[in-house]
């Protein structure tokens, strides 16, 4: 059972979109970013999750670096925050998951206002077990100072 709780999560924990604003190397902006995952419960009913607290990096070489508190969990419900930190995430054992990965030269040698669609290979850290996984994306290079990175739903 937990291990479909991990894959599920590891496709859902890097559904958002990331923005980087350019130094030598690039981070989050956290005032533009969001991390969003999904639940579903009864097999019908689907919601939107996010967390308040994530940060990352990205080098100029490409390698990608996010690490999530999995207790700023917000469900906008306060007992299911808890149950979700209690129960699911285990935030006293597991405080962080993490995903790491190289981007793509394609996605890293994009010129402002080239937007590129592609696939993100990393690990997932989470619950201390390394997941593999991989997310379509789409990248876009918004200005000299801003490289944004978006799930893309494949069909």
């Amino acid at each position: 059972m937990m291990t479909t709780r991990i894959r599920t999560l590891s496709a859902a924990l890097l559904a958002c979109g990331l923005a980087f604003p350019a130094a030598a190397d690039w981070s989050i902006d956290g005032e533009t970013s969001a991390l969003h995952f999904l639940s579903t419960k009864n097999a019908q009913v689907t919601e939107v999750h996010k967390f308040d607290s994530f940060d990352g990096t990205l080098s100029d070489g490409g390698k990608l670096n996010v690490a999530v508190d999995l207790s700023s969990v917000n469900t906008a419900i306060d007992i299911r925050n808890k149950r979700m930190q209690e129960m699911l995430f285990n935030v006293t054992k597991f405080a962080q998951a993490t995903f790491e990965a190289n981007l793509p030269e394609s996605m890293m040698n994009l010129k402002s206002g080239q937007v590129v669609n592609g696939k993100v290979d990393g690990i997932l850290m989470l619950h201390g077990k390394a997941v593999p996984t991989s997310f379509a994306v789409k990248a876009s290079k918004v200005n000299d100072d801003t490289l944004t990175v978006s799930p893309r739903h494949q069909r």
